[in-house]
């Protein structure tokens, strides 16, 4: 779990907010005081993969325009 928290670059506040979850949830687990559902941390990657995935393209997208020179920054 923490691992893929860190991956998404947010807080352990964030993270908890994100996916509406206690926060002492999330650090119960991340201690390895407790372990979340089996079939938890599967979803919230497809969940975190899907909402973000139009970011990502549109970074890309953007990324290519500077370096054609269509736009200025981004």
């Amino acid at each position: 779990m923490k691992e893929f928290r860190l991956l998404t670059g947010l807080s352990q506040s964030k993270f908890a907010e994100y996916f509406g979850i206690p926060v002492r949830s999330l650090q119960e687990w991340e201690q390895g005081r407790k372990n979340p559902p089996s079939y938890l941390l599967d979803l919230m990657k497809r969940v975190w993969e899907l909402e973000n995935r139009g970011e990502e393209d549109m970074k890309k997208v953007l990324a290519i325009f500077l370096a054609m020179g269509l736009i200025a920054s981004f």
